[in-house]
């Protein structure tokens, strides 16, 4: 995954297949997706341009990407069983 200074629209136009804006950041900074082969040739296209591009370091893991959807029901299943309320600690 990649930060770019660039917009949402301009993202949508300017990426090739299989590269994809995968987060709305900001009015001009989108994180874009894809495989890692296809975005390294676009980010170095970019930055021939003088276009912002940074790697985000997300651990391996595509977050925001469509590559997420084929996990999404087993990460579901594992997010409904996480305790929300605390227990109460026994101090006596």
């Amino acid at each position: 995954m990649v930060g770019l200074g660039m917009t949402w629209k301009e993202a949508h136009a300017r990426c090739p297949e299989g590269v994809v804006p995968a987060c709305h950041n900001s009015t001009d900074t989108v994180t874009i997706s894809g495989p890692a082969n296809s975005v390294a040739t676009f980010v170095s296209e970019l930055q021939k341009e003088g276009v912002f591009a940074k790697a985000v370091h997300s651990g391996g893991v595509a977050f925001h990407s469509y590559y997420m959807s084929q996990t999404a029901p087993a990460l579901k299943e594992r997010l409904q069983q996480v305790r929300f309320t605390p227990l109460l600690a026994s101090y006596f």
